[in-house]
C-alpha cells in the first residue's frame, strides 16, 4: 500500500553509508550463488530495507551462450519463491571473461 512504500522510502533515505548485506540480500545472494554458479553476485535492496525491491548482479558461466532474456529467466527461475514479497526486480547478468 502507500504507506508501506512510503515508509521503505523513508529508511531508504536514512540507510547507513556503510553497506552491508542484510537478511533478505543475503538469501537471495546465497540462492543466486549456488544455483546458478555464479562467480560474482551483488544483491541491493532498493527499498531501504523492506524488501520490496531489489537490484541484483549476476556473473555466471552458465549464461555463456544464453541470450539476455534466457539469462535472465534463469534468474527469475531461481527467485521465483522470493516473488511473494518482491514487488520490483531489476536484474543484471553478465558471462565471466575468458582468460
Amino acid at each position: 500500500d502507500g504507506m508501506h512504500r512510503l515508509r521503505c522510502l523513508a529508511r531508504g533515505l536514512h540507510a547507513s553509508a556503510v553497506r552491508r548485506l542484510d537478511d533478505g540480500e543475503r538469501r537471495i545472494a546465497d540462492k543466486l550463488r549456488t544455483s546458478l554458479e555464479a562467480t560474482e553476485v551483488d544483491v541491493q535492496d532498493q527499498s531501504g530495507g523492506c524488501g520490496a525491491q531489489y537490484a541484483v548482479s549476476v556473473v555466471s558461466e552458465r549464461f555463456r551462450g544464453l541470450s539476455l532474456v534466457q539469462q535472465q529467466r534463469l534468474v527469475n527461475n531461481v527467485l521465483k519463491d522470493e516473488f511473494k514479497e518482491i514487488h520490483s526486480l531489476r536484474i543484471f547478468t553478465k558471462v565471466p571473461k575468458k582468460e
